[in-house]
Protein backbone atom coordinates (compact mmCIF):
# COMPACT_ATOMS: atom_id res chain seq x y z
CA UNK A 1 0.00 0.00 0.00
CA UNK A 2 1.20 3.52 -0.81
CA UNK A 3 -0.05 6.50 1.20
CA UNK A 4 0.84 10.04 0.15
CA UNK A 5 1.50 12.39 3.07
CA UNK A 6 0.78 16.10 3.36
CA UNK A 7 4.18 16.93 1.85
CA UNK A 8 3.31 14.88 -1.24
CA UNK A 9 5.82 12.16 -0.29
CA UNK A 10 4.89 8.51 -0.68
CA UNK A 11 4.96 6.18 2.33
CA UNK A 12 5.26 2.44 1.80
CA UNK A 13 2.89 0.57 4.16
CA UNK A 14 2.21 -3.13 4.79
CA UNK A 15 -0.59 -4.53 6.99
CA UNK A 16 -1.64 -7.87 8.43
CA UNK A 17 -4.91 -8.99 10.09
CA UNK A 18 -6.77 -5.85 9.06
CA UNK A 19 -9.94 -7.88 8.50
CA UNK A 20 -10.29 -8.56 12.25
CA UNK A 21 -11.37 -6.27 15.08
CA UNK A 22 -8.22 -6.56 17.18
CA UNK A 23 -6.18 -3.66 18.51
CA UNK A 24 -3.52 -2.25 16.19
CA UNK A 25 0.25 -2.32 16.58
CA UNK A 26 2.62 -0.10 14.61
CA UNK A 27 6.13 -1.55 14.23
CA UNK A 28 8.62 1.30 13.83
CA UNK A 29 11.92 0.57 12.10
CA UNK A 30 15.50 1.13 13.10
CA UNK A 31 17.46 3.54 10.94
CA UNK A 32 18.92 0.94 8.53
CA UNK A 33 15.84 -1.26 8.52
CA UNK A 34 12.72 -1.75 6.43
CA UNK A 35 9.31 -3.36 6.85
CA UNK A 36 10.84 -6.81 6.31
CA UNK A 37 13.07 -6.39 9.39
CA UNK A 38 10.25 -7.57 11.68
CA UNK A 39 10.14 -11.16 10.43
CA UNK A 40 10.70 -12.64 13.89
CA UNK A 41 7.82 -10.60 15.33
CA UNK A 42 5.12 -10.84 12.66
CA UNK A 43 3.81 -14.33 13.33
CA UNK A 44 3.52 -14.16 17.10
CA UNK A 45 1.50 -10.93 17.09
CA UNK A 46 -0.61 -11.98 14.11
CA UNK A 47 -1.52 -15.19 15.94
CA UNK A 48 -2.32 -13.19 19.09
CA UNK A 49 -5.11 -11.38 17.23
CA UNK A 50 -3.59 -7.93 16.75
CA UNK A 51 -3.80 -5.88 13.58
CA UNK A 52 -0.24 -5.16 12.40
CA UNK A 53 1.03 -2.11 10.52
CA UNK A 54 4.55 -1.73 9.15
CA UNK A 55 5.90 1.15 7.12
CA UNK A 56 9.17 2.54 5.88
CA UNK A 57 9.83 6.01 7.26
CA UNK A 58 10.39 8.79 4.76
CA UNK A 59 14.06 8.37 3.73
CA UNK A 60 13.93 4.59 4.17
CA UNK A 61 14.08 1.91 1.49
CA UNK A 62 10.64 1.82 -0.14
CA UNK A 63 9.37 5.27 0.86
CA UNK A 64 10.23 8.58 -0.77
CA UNK A 65 13.32 10.56 0.10
CA UNK A 66 12.94 14.12 1.39
CA UNK A 67 15.10 16.97 0.18
CA UNK A 68 14.24 19.00 3.29
CA UNK A 69 15.29 18.03 6.83
CA UNK A 70 12.80 15.52 8.21
CA UNK A 71 12.08 15.71 11.93
CA UNK A 72 10.90 13.08 14.39
CA UNK A 73 7.67 15.05 14.68
CA UNK A 74 7.20 14.82 10.90
CA UNK A 75 7.52 11.02 11.22
CA UNK A 76 4.84 11.14 13.94
CA UNK A 77 2.54 13.12 11.65
CA UNK A 78 3.06 10.46 8.97
CA UNK A 79 1.99 7.76 11.44
CA UNK A 80 -1.17 9.74 12.18
CA UNK A 81 -1.90 9.99 8.44
CA UNK A 82 -1.54 6.22 8.15
CA UNK A 83 -3.82 5.78 11.17
CA UNK A 84 -6.42 8.05 9.63
CA UNK A 85 -6.23 6.26 6.28
CA UNK A 86 -6.73 2.90 8.02
CA UNK A 87 -9.39 4.32 10.38
CA UNK A 88 -7.35 3.55 13.50
CA UNK A 89 -8.07 5.87 16.41
CA UNK A 90 -5.11 4.80 18.55
CA UNK A 91 -2.50 2.06 18.51
CA UNK A 92 0.25 0.31 20.39
CA UNK A 93 3.71 1.36 19.19
CA UNK A 94 6.72 -0.98 19.12
CA UNK A 95 9.90 0.75 18.00
CA UNK A 96 13.50 -0.36 17.78
CA UNK A 97 16.38 2.15 17.92
CA UNK A 98 15.33 5.11 15.71
CA UNK A 99 11.79 3.74 15.70
CA UNK A 100 11.75 3.76 19.50
CA UNK A 101 12.73 7.40 19.46
CA UNK A 102 9.86 8.17 17.09
CA UNK A 103 7.51 6.22 19.38
CA UNK A 104 8.54 8.30 22.39
CA UNK A 105 8.03 11.54 20.46
CA UNK A 106 4.61 10.24 19.42
CA UNK A 107 3.66 9.49 23.03
CA UNK A 108 4.87 12.94 24.09
CA UNK A 109 3.25 14.95 21.32
CA UNK A 110 0.16 12.93 20.37
CA UNK A 111 -0.88 11.03 23.51
CA UNK A 112 -4.48 10.48 22.39
CA UNK A 113 -3.28 8.35 19.45
CA UNK A 114 -1.09 6.04 21.58
CA UNK A 115 -2.22 3.06 23.66
CA UNK A 116 1.20 1.82 24.82
CA UNK A 117 4.81 2.19 23.76
CA UNK A 118 7.47 -0.51 23.70
CA UNK A 119 10.95 0.92 23.23
CA UNK A 120 13.82 -1.35 22.16
CA UNK A 121 17.50 -0.29 22.18
CA UNK A 122 16.72 3.42 21.94
CA UNK A 123 17.77 6.66 23.61
CA UNK A 124 16.25 10.04 24.43
CA UNK A 125 19.57 11.88 24.16
CA UNK A 126 22.91 11.49 22.41
CA UNK A 127 26.50 11.56 23.58
CA UNK A 128 29.80 12.12 21.79
CA UNK A 129 30.38 8.40 21.22
CA UNK A 130 26.96 7.86 19.63
CA UNK A 131 27.39 10.87 17.37
CA UNK A 132 30.89 9.75 16.36
CA UNK A 133 29.67 6.25 15.52
CA UNK A 134 26.76 7.33 13.35
CA UNK A 135 28.87 9.97 11.61
CA UNK A 136 31.28 7.16 10.75
CA UNK A 137 28.30 5.30 9.29
CA UNK A 138 27.54 8.34 7.15
CA UNK A 139 31.12 8.51 5.94
CA UNK A 140 31.14 4.81 5.04
CA UNK A 141 27.72 5.06 3.37
CA UNK A 142 29.05 7.81 1.11
CA UNK A 143 32.40 6.20 0.27
CA UNK A 144 32.17 2.42 0.44
CA UNK A 145 30.30 -0.32 -1.36
CA UNK A 146 27.13 -1.63 0.28
CA UNK A 147 28.93 -4.79 1.37
CA UNK A 148 31.85 -2.90 2.87
CA UNK A 149 29.46 -0.53 4.62
CA UNK A 150 27.59 -3.38 6.29
CA UNK A 151 30.78 -5.11 7.37
CA UNK A 152 32.08 -1.81 8.72
CA UNK A 153 29.13 -1.23 11.06
CA UNK A 154 28.79 -4.78 12.44
CA UNK A 155 30.94 -4.22 15.53
CA UNK A 156 28.93 -1.22 16.66
CA UNK A 157 25.51 -2.87 16.43
CA UNK A 158 25.74 -6.61 17.11
CA UNK A 159 26.77 -8.14 20.40
CA UNK A 160 29.86 -10.33 20.75
CA UNK A 161 27.85 -13.55 21.22
CA UNK A 162 25.80 -12.98 18.08
CA UNK A 163 28.87 -12.07 16.04
CA UNK A 164 30.63 -15.21 17.24
CA UNK A 165 27.70 -17.49 16.45
CA UNK A 166 26.37 -15.85 13.27
CA UNK A 167 29.38 -14.05 11.84
CA UNK A 168 29.44 -16.15 8.67
CA UNK A 169 25.73 -15.53 8.04
CA UNK A 170 26.26 -11.79 8.51
CA UNK A 171 29.18 -11.78 6.09
CA UNK A 172 26.94 -13.43 3.49
CA UNK A 173 24.13 -10.98 4.23
CA UNK A 174 26.55 -8.10 3.65
CA UNK A 175 26.61 -8.95 -0.05
CA UNK A 176 22.90 -8.17 -0.25
CA UNK A 177 23.73 -4.54 0.50
CA UNK A 178 25.43 -4.28 -2.90
CA UNK A 179 22.00 -4.56 -4.50
CA UNK A 180 20.42 -1.67 -2.62
CA UNK A 181 19.50 1.45 -4.63
CA UNK A 182 21.81 4.45 -4.33
CA UNK A 183 19.13 6.53 -2.63
CA UNK A 184 18.98 4.01 0.22
CA UNK A 185 22.32 5.37 1.41
CA UNK A 186 21.45 9.04 0.88
CA UNK A 187 18.23 8.43 2.82
CA UNK A 188 20.21 6.69 5.57
CA UNK A 189 22.48 9.72 5.87
CA UNK A 190 19.42 11.98 6.18
CA UNK A 191 17.94 9.81 8.93
CA UNK A 192 21.24 9.95 10.80
CA UNK A 193 21.19 13.75 10.56
CA UNK A 194 17.73 13.70 12.14
CA UNK A 195 18.99 11.43 14.92
CA UNK A 196 21.96 13.69 15.66
CA UNK A 197 19.95 16.91 15.63
CA UNK A 198 16.56 15.88 17.00
CA UNK A 199 17.11 13.27 19.72
CA UNK A 200 17.24 15.46 22.81
CA UNK A 201 14.02 15.10 24.78
CA UNK A 202 14.87 13.29 28.01
CA UNK A 203 12.93 15.58 30.33
CA UNK A 204 9.90 15.58 28.05
CA UNK A 205 9.54 11.90 28.94
CA UNK A 206 7.70 13.01 32.08
CA UNK A 207 4.79 13.99 29.78
CA UNK A 208 4.21 10.42 28.61
CA UNK A 209 0.88 9.08 29.88
CA UNK A 210 0.86 5.78 27.99
CA UNK A 211 2.07 2.66 29.74
CA UNK A 212 5.59 1.91 28.58
CA UNK A 213 8.07 -0.94 28.27
CA UNK A 214 11.77 -0.20 27.79
CA UNK A 215 14.01 -3.07 26.65
CA UNK A 216 17.75 -2.95 26.01
CA UNK A 217 20.46 -5.44 25.11
CA UNK A 218 22.99 -5.76 27.91
CA UNK A 219 25.87 -5.52 25.43
CA UNK A 220 24.49 -2.61 23.38
CA UNK A 221 27.49 -0.32 22.90
CA UNK A 222 25.80 2.11 20.51
CA UNK A 223 22.96 3.07 22.86
CA UNK A 224 24.06 1.62 26.20
CA UNK A 225 21.87 0.26 28.98
CA UNK A 226 22.33 3.39 31.11
CA UNK A 227 20.21 5.41 28.66
CA UNK A 228 17.39 2.87 28.67
CA UNK A 229 17.54 2.73 32.48
CA UNK A 230 17.34 6.52 32.65
CA UNK A 231 14.31 6.58 30.34
CA UNK A 232 12.57 3.89 32.39
CA UNK A 233 13.14 5.89 35.56
CA UNK A 234 11.71 9.09 34.07
CA UNK A 235 8.69 7.77 32.13
CA UNK A 236 5.91 7.73 34.77
CA UNK A 237 4.45 4.23 34.19
CA UNK A 238 7.26 2.12 32.78
CA UNK A 239 8.62 -1.44 32.95
CA UNK A 240 12.29 -2.11 32.25
CA UNK A 241 13.99 -5.25 30.92
CA UNK A 242 17.66 -5.93 30.12
CA UNK A 243 18.36 -8.81 27.73
CA UNK A 244 21.62 -10.67 28.51
CA UNK A 245 24.19 -11.49 25.80
CA UNK A 246 22.48 -9.11 23.39
CA UNK A 247 23.75 -6.09 21.48
CA UNK A 248 21.85 -3.32 19.72
CA UNK A 249 19.68 -5.48 17.43
CA UNK A 250 17.48 -7.30 19.93
CA UNK A 251 14.79 -7.96 17.31
CA UNK A 252 17.26 -10.45 15.75
CA UNK A 253 19.75 -11.28 18.50
CA UNK A 254 17.26 -12.16 21.24
CA UNK A 255 14.02 -12.49 19.31
CA UNK A 256 12.41 -15.15 21.50
CA UNK A 257 13.12 -13.39 24.80
CA UNK A 258 12.15 -10.03 23.35
CA UNK A 259 8.90 -11.37 21.89
CA UNK A 260 7.98 -12.86 25.28
CA UNK A 261 8.49 -9.46 26.91
CA UNK A 262 6.57 -7.60 24.22
CA UNK A 263 3.66 -10.02 24.02
CA UNK A 264 3.31 -10.26 27.79
CA UNK A 265 3.29 -6.48 28.09
CA UNK A 266 0.73 -5.98 25.32
CA UNK A 267 -1.58 -8.77 26.45
CA UNK A 268 -1.55 -7.33 29.96
CA UNK A 269 -2.47 -3.89 28.63
CA UNK A 270 -4.87 -5.02 25.94
CA UNK A 271 -8.07 -3.02 26.11
CA UNK A 272 -6.60 -0.47 28.51
CA UNK A 273 -6.65 3.16 27.46
CA UNK A 274 -3.68 5.36 28.33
Amino acid sequence: MIITNKQGLKLYVETLNMDISGEAIFFLNGVMASVNSWGYQRGIFEDAGFRLIFHDFINQLRSDKSEAVYTLTAHCEDIIEIMDELKIESAHLIGTSYGGEVAMKMAIGFPDRVKTISIIDSTSETDAYMVHQVQMWQMMAKKLSGEDFFLGILGSVYGEKYLREYGEMLRKRAKDFNGLPKDYFSGLCSLIDTFINDVDFTWDLTKITAKALVVCGQDDILKPVRYSKQMAQIIPDCEFVVLPDCGHVAIYEAADALNSCLLGFLMKNRGNES
